[in-house]
């Protein structure tokens, strides 16, 4: 999983913005399987698992699972609170909060969206926390944010959704990651936040800035979840010697705390707490040992709570719900009915989740499982793109894949035996299987030529072997003179050869001869990592990685270093007309031809797969998207509806908002505004036959100058009558 701040507002928000691609969504592949995350009760006695990509609607059916709705999104979520009135509110990696609804007869819906991102920050890199208060109507969302160029901070937004279709961001406030609250509670009359070193806060109104009240105890130092529960806050906190415990807020007024410790606990991590209908209370979680397991306590008269039992389980179960019989708990991978001791009764949903690890000929996903990975080894399975199904094919081992050929054909995996995969029209063509040599540790495959790397009788060696009807035969042995930790074709019969070192890593080009001896050709030293071919030249996909002139396989020559403010190269994807995306840690890079960067994409696993369209794969399926534009000189890249761009700032606002357009020529352009209902609230008209940027605003006014409520509202750009693209912005009364 990965584990994901207010800066000053200049010019630099636009062009923070006009890099930024938006896309159209126009397909969505699901892979079948029924991971369950972030699970709530709803009030029908049905579940509901809001993942993101995939949430589903579902219902316990004795020892089954019967899946009723599914619904699809952009959007991967990091935290989810329920609301009152069946509202759920879902927080994404990159910070848009998602508010959904849910109504027995009809299911569940999205109902609004709001974007959280801090002005001037590229991408929230994650949900710190994440309080609802349903007295209020109050969410406290706190974040780790991050510009281009290093600059981090954290930033805690407060927002009103008393009315769910109209979610307004109230204030946003910058603070130090030590200030987040682990919770916040509306108790006897007063707001009630809990922060993370202790500290407890309160007002008799929800505000970013509360007064201090007192520290539940200097020993405390560390409060790492705290819940509502029957109108007491019990919360697990750990000690300056590493020692954790559960403790509950006894009584809290403007002046002071009392807090009664229960017990010790194991938990360590991960942990979520429940009272069952027996009184007992259920910490589960792992445990500093990274086993799975829940310790229920039950209380005595002292107050202090005693120790009931214990149990382990080889799963992650993240949440515990109390049962007629015992207890249903959700899991990721695994989902389980425990009886009324904790002990297991049934698997009721084993589930897969995927990572996307290559891809063959633009159309067969080669998917890691997260369910199989063991020391050393990865559970990988192929998914046909076009058939929307899994070929029948399973490899425990490692792959060892070609980031650079574009229309690589072949695929070579190692375990015990090396196999050596073909893909033609019709799934897999040819499996080539050897036992593994000793002492490989790498290869790669191109073409009828295998080559396998590793260190053999302390030497660094090369095996070459030829690939034909006869299987995989040996040709060669080459001794190296230099360390080779994996190596790639970038040609055919041309092979690079890589090691890496505390500053990146050194090439060594090597070409294939006729009788299977390797001749050295150059060695060039880059800071970058992964590889991918671009026409002509191979691109190491980091910032400063180089870039290298292979129109001649034989001279292979940087000729210039790649200029981008990545968190880490994560390799990349051409659309086989020149465009490439780069991925990183956080999000994925837009290049065109030339290597400049058009914008970049929210998704770590972004890819081509034909020419202007990409994937943004889940866990549980993938998003097909696409890029208009690409390909041609200066192009711009389309925004939702067109090939024209809206942009609004501030948003929110009070008073009004900047809006900036870029047009082509055109006779008849204007922005027309719409509230959340669909209502025409006014019309703008820009310049005709003006070409590029033009700036206008709005006052927040309608067509008769009456002051608009608070709320969402569309400015549709319309060009001859057509919307071409479209903005969403909050106005705050």
């Amino acid at each position: 999983m990965i584990k994901l701040a207010l800066l000053a507002i200049s010019l630099l928000f636009f062009q923070t913005l006009s890099a930024e691609i938006a896309h159209t969504s126009f397909d969505w592949v699901d892979y079948g399987n029924t991971p369950l995350y972030m699970v709530m009760e709803l009030p029908d006695g049905k579940y509901v698992s809001l993942m993101g990509k995939t949430s589903r609607v579902f219902t316990l059916n004795g020892s089954d699972i019967d899946f009723e709705q599914t619904v699809h999104s952009d959007e991967s979520y990091h935290s989810v609170r329920q609301g009152a009135d069946n509202t759920f509110y879902a927080i994404s990696l990159y910070g848009t909060l998602d508010v959904y609804k849910y109504e027995p007869t009809q299911g569940l819906s999205l109902l609004s969206s709001l974007e959280l991102r801090s002005p001037g920050a590229d991408l929230s890199l994650a949900s710190v926390s994440l309080c609802f208060e349903a007295a209020s109507g109050t969410i406290i969302y706190e974040s780790w944010e991050a510009a281009f160029g290093g600059n981090e901070w954290c930033s805690r937004n407060m927002i009103d959704v008393r009315n769910p279709s109209q979610p307004v961001l109230l204030e946003r406030t910058q603070i130090e990651l030590d200030q987040r609250y682990s919770g916040f509670f509306f108790i006897d009359g007063l707001y009630i936040y809990i922060g993370g070193d202790g500290t407890v806060y309160s007002s008799e109104a929800p505000t970013a800035n509360p007064a201090y009240v007192a520290s539940v105890s200097q020993d405390q130092v560390n409060i790492h979840f705290s819940k509502l529960i029957d109108g007491s806050i019990y919360y697990i906190y750990s000690n300056a010697q590493a020692e954790y415990y559960l403790a509950r807020l006894d009584s809290i007024d403007a002046a002071s705390v009392n807090v009664s410790t229960l017990h010790s606990t194991n938990i360590r991590r991960n942990f979520d707490l429940m009272i069952d209908g027996a009184g007992m209370a259920c910490v589960y979680g792992e445990n500093a040992s990274g086993v799975w397991q829940i310790e229920r306590y039950i209380s005595s008269a002292s107050n202090v709570w005693q120790p009931h039992d214990v149990a382990s389980f080889d799963n992650e179960m993240y949440q515990l719900f109390d049962t007629a019989d015992g207890y249903f708990a959700p899991g990721f991978y695994k989902s389980m009915l425990l009886g009324s001791n904790l002990n297991p009764l049934a698997i009721i949903n084993e589930s897969s989740g995927y990572l996307l690890y290559t891809m063959v000929k633009g159309r067969y996903l080669v998917l890691s499982e997260y369910t199989t990975y063991t020391a050393g080894s990865v559970g990988f399975r192929i998914f046909d793109l076009d058939a929307e199904e899994f070929l029948d094919f399973r490899f425990t081992g490692n792959l060892e894949k070609n980031y650079s050929v574009h229309d690589v054909d072949k695929l070579v995996f190692i375990s015990q035996n090396i196999e050596v995969v073909e893909f033609g029209d019709n799934g897999i063509s040819n499996v080539w299987t050897m036992p593994r040599p000793a002492g490989i540790i790498g290869g790669a495959v191109y073409g009828d030529i295998l080559a396998l790397c590793g260190y053999i009788d302390e030497e660094w060696r090369i095996y070459l072997y030829s690939i034909s009807g006869s299987g995989l035969v040996f040709q060669s042995q080459n001794v190296l003179p230099h360390i080779c930790a994996s190596l790639d074709f970038y040609a055919p019969k041309h092979i690079r050869a890589d090691r890496y070192t505390d500053d990146g890593k050194i090439m060594y080009f090597y070409r294939i001869e006729a009788d299977y001896s390797l001749s050295f050709i150059s060695e060039i030293t880059s800071s970058g990592t992964h590889s991918l071919i671009v026409d002509d030249r191979m691109v190491q996909a980091n910032d400063g990685g180089a870039v290298i002139d292979i129109s001649n396989p034989n001279q292979p020559t940087a000729v210039q270093q790649l200029s981008l403010p990545t968190y880490g190269g994560w390799g990349g994807s051409s659309d086989g007309q020149g465009n490439i995306i780069i991925r990183d840690f956080y999000h994925s890079f837009v290049l065109d031809s030339d290597l400049q960067v058009l914008g970049y994409l929210l998704g770590i696993n972004t890819c081509f797969y034909q020419p202007g369209k990409f994937l943004n794969p889940g866990p549980t399926g993938v998003v097909k998207a696409e890029i208009h534009g690409l390909g041609s000189p200066n192009a711009d890249i389309e925004a939702y509806h067109g090939a024209f761009k809206i942009y609004a700032y501030p948003n929110p606002f009070k008073v009004f908002t900047n809006i900036k357009v870029n047009l082509d020529k055109v006779e008849n352009a204007s922005i027309t505004i719409y509230n959340i209902k669909g209502q025409k609230v006014k019309n703008i008209a820009l310049d005709d036959g003006k070409t590029g940027e033009q700036f206008t605003c709005w006052d927040g006014r309608d067509a008769d100058n009456r002051q608009c409520s608070s709320g969402i509202y569309l400015l549709n750009l319309m060009v001859n009558g057509r919307k071409v693209s479209s903005k969403k912005v909050t106005l705050v009364r």
